[in-house]
């Protein structure tokens, strides 16, 4: 680990200086073009990534072929491939210590400035060392058994053992895994040289951000889909399930998972350890921004940590940027700037569009970029290119005292807990842009208001939601935070689109797709809340609501993984929205979901189209359905599984999609206890619902009553 005493190669080349400088006019004179002394950093961190690449495909190639099922069922014995195995660490130890002493301190690699210390953390025998991860990997996918699945003991069939080889060749011999990492360590050997360049991966989790990158490992993972033309779900059970997967795309899809994050953790405890030093190009200290005052159109600079207060400012109140505030080479948490007076107005464009940046080190950043301190009105924030790599990019005070905060046209990012944190009542957001942060948006600021074409993307640090909501609506006009901007997207987040944990909100007019978790979740203490006009694509379920009272009006719910609308809490109103249509674009499960815990749901002029699911399940009781539409969805029109449904002109025709020959699915499928309000249809026909158990596809099971 760093040591705290002087090394004797820098002690020898400080008393050695003097000396050479006595000699520079002479030796100038004999060699006018020295060649440049090689960089020690750079040098070490290309025998490493160099060493790890050839170390990847030699390593996981011998494994891989040896514990892949073969035809003739031959058991593989590691003690037979142990001189490769051998001769793969030698290999990768040899280049770590042909590195100098001062590059492998400085690059200080897995968190290990000397060669031991690096080799046991890359070749040890433990399974946290690099070595033993790719071990993991390889009995995961041929010898971890799994439950549902047996390994073979024996022979396996021609087609199975070829599956099996071509999983082996994809991570192993084709030498895409050792591509993989390429392209992140030639970016990142690149910034050794060249510190400006835009950054290669998030430093705290790993994914990359840069184009190229992303491109790269793009393109490198594709070379992995070969695995679905060799292998069918019969091979792969008969093989044992690698990764626990019994489908080509599933395997698939998890092996690319797994890779990708073999190829960046290796990246990070290479390129990102704590411990590493300062590169040749990169700032040694926080440097501080060129700023004018106005309007007496003063020039000064602001620090890092800096209080902007009368003392600062005198008479004036605007700060326009004439350059970065740049806090990433301090060695200790700081917060950008804490703004401590009334009035005053930040501006990030002038002429170009600055940036305020927070610690290279991920465990500094406990600060915030821009902090307002309790009691500080009239505040302005705009037109920031990016205020990033603190804890928060932009927060207020904690009692919520900063009135008419403004926010405009700026980009908050890589902050590891919230791009903006705000409390304060009747903020203003403004075509502001969230994007990877831990959470996009934190509001709870009774009357805040997000407006403009602003975004809530990419969060990757936990919980991973785009926009958070809490707070209590003081005013009692109904809602505390309004996301009503026609310009909202929340997209691509790695948790919930938009969660609601507290108080009424409204959520109006938004994109929300492409999110891993839930598109809208609210909670049980979110009483109140309505979601009206918003458009849902491609995420966990599409709407959760498990609070009481709340609206849900208007919105499109399309190709979502589970449920387009799921509802647990009481006394909900669903009504005048459009779960799943009937051009492909159905929800993975049910229409709409009325679960057991909840009571008292009115579902009222609602369609369900083409969902794999039925169109709608009711589990909660009592429940009022009237004027809703089922049509060509998978599973039934209308499954009633609770007593106590009310239901009034509501029609399912065409549903069944799943086996319409065989009709294992009904337009209307129920228990006994339901309650007949007239109007109800099935199949084009008027039916009357019978109070006992049963199921209708026509008026010829469910006539109606005379």
């Amino acid at each position: 680990m760093r040591h705290a005493t002087p090394r004797t190669g820098r002690l020898i080349a400080l008393v050695a200086l003097p000396v050479l400088l006595a000699c520079a006019t002479s030796a100038t004179a004999q060699t006018p073009n020295p060649t440049p002394t090689p960089n020690p950093t750079y040098q070490c961190a290309g025998r490493i990534a160099g060493g790890l690449r050839n170390f990847t495909t030699n390593y996981l190639q011998a494994l891989a072929d040896c514990q892949a099922p073969k035809p003739n069922g031959a058991p593989c014995t590691v003690n037979s491939i142990q001189g490769v195995l051998n001769n793969a660490i030698k290999d990768l130890e040899a280049e770590v210590d042909a590195c100098k002493v001062d590059g492998l301190i400085n690059l200080c690699p897995a968190e290990g400035d000397t060669a031991a210390e690096v080799k046991t953390a890359l070749t040890g025998p433990s399974g946290s060392s690099f070595r033993g991860q790719i071990t993991k990997l390889v009995e995961d996918l041929f010898v971890t058994s799994t439950a549902g699945c047996t390994r073979p003991s024996g022979n396996v069939s021609s087609n199975a053992a070829k599956c099996a080889s071509k999983i082996a060749d994809a991570v192993g011999s084709a030498g895409n895994v050792e591509n993989l990492e390429q392209c992140f360590f030639s970016c990142e050997r690149a910034r050794i040289l060249n510190p400006k360049q835009d950054l290669c991966v998030d430093d705290v989790i790993g994914e990359p951000i840069k184009d190229d990158v992303i491109a790269c490992q793009a393109d490198e993972l594709s070379n992995f889909a070969a695995i679905s033309d060799r292998c069918s779900t019969a091979t792969l059970a008969e093989i044992g399930c690698p990764l626990g997967t019994d489908s080509p795309s599933e395997l698939l899809a998890r092996l690319e998972e797994r890779l990708a994050t073999l190829a960046q953790q290796i990246n990070l405890d290479v390129f990102h350890s704590d411990c590493r030093g300062t590169v040749p190009g990169e700032p040694t200290s926080p440097v501080p921004a060129d700023v004018t005052l106005l309007p007496s159109n003063r020039k000064t600079k602001v620090t890092c940590g800096q209080t902007i207060d009368n003392a600062f400012l005198g008479s004036d109140r605007t700060i326009n940027f004439d350059s970065d505030l740049d806090c990433g080479p301090s060695k200790t948490p700081t917060d950008g700037l804490v703004v401590a007076v009334s009035g005053v107005k930040l501006n990030g464009r002038v002429g170009k569009v600055w940036s305020i940046r927070g610690p290279q080190r991920s465990s500094l950043r406990t600060g915030a970029g821009i902090k307002l301190a309790p009691g500080v009105a009239r505040t302005e924030i705009r037109n920031f290119k990016a205020i990033e790599n603190f804890a928060v990019g932009i927060l207020d005070a904690d009692d919520g005292s900063n009135k008419k905060l403004v926010i405009s046209k700026t980009t908050v990012r890589r902050n590891v807990a919230a791009g903006l944190r705000l409390r304060s009542a009747r903020a203003l957001v403004d075509t502001v842009t969230a994007d990877k942060n831990g959470i996009g948006f934190d509001l709870s600021g009774d009357g805040i208001k997000v407006k403009g074409v602003s975004a809530a993307k990419g969060s990757v640090y936990p919980p991973k939601t785009g926009i958070q909501l809490g707070g209590v609506d003081k005013n009692a006009n109904g809602s505390v935070v309004q996301l009503t901007a026609p310009g909202l997207t929340v997209e691509l987040n790695g948790g919930v689109g938009i969660h609601v944990v507290s108080g009424a909100h409204l959520i109006g007019e938004a994109k929300i797709q492409s999110n891993v978790g839930n598109g809208i979740e609210i909670d049980p203490l979110a009483n109140g809340s309505q979601v009206k006009l918003n458009t849902l694509k491609f995420n966990a379920a599409g709407i959760v609501v498990n609070g009481d009272q709340c609206l849900v009006d208007g919105n499109t719910l399309e190709e979502n993984l589970g449920d387009g609308i799921v509802v647990g809490g009481a006394s909900n109103t669903i009504s005048n929205n459009d779960s799943g249509a009937k051009t492909d674009r159905g929800n993975g499960g049910a229409g709409y979901h009325v679960e057991a815990t909840a009571i008292g749901t009115i579902l009222d002029t609602n369609s369900a189209e083409a969902n794999l699911g039925s169109g709608y399940v009711i589990e909660g009781t009592p429940t009022e359905l009237s004027s809703n539409t089922a049509e060509a969805n998978f599973g039934h029109g209308f499954q009633l599984l609770a007593t106590g449904v009310t239901a009034q002109d509501n029609a399912a025709e065409g549903n069944n999609q799943s086996d319409p020959k065989n009709d294992p699915f009904h337009e209307w499928v129920f228990v006994a206890g339901q309650v007949d309000g007239d109007g109800n249809k099935a199949g084009g026909d008027t039916i009357g619902l019978p109070s006992t158990a049963g199921f209708c596809d026509t008026d010829n099971d469910c006539p109606v009553p005379k």
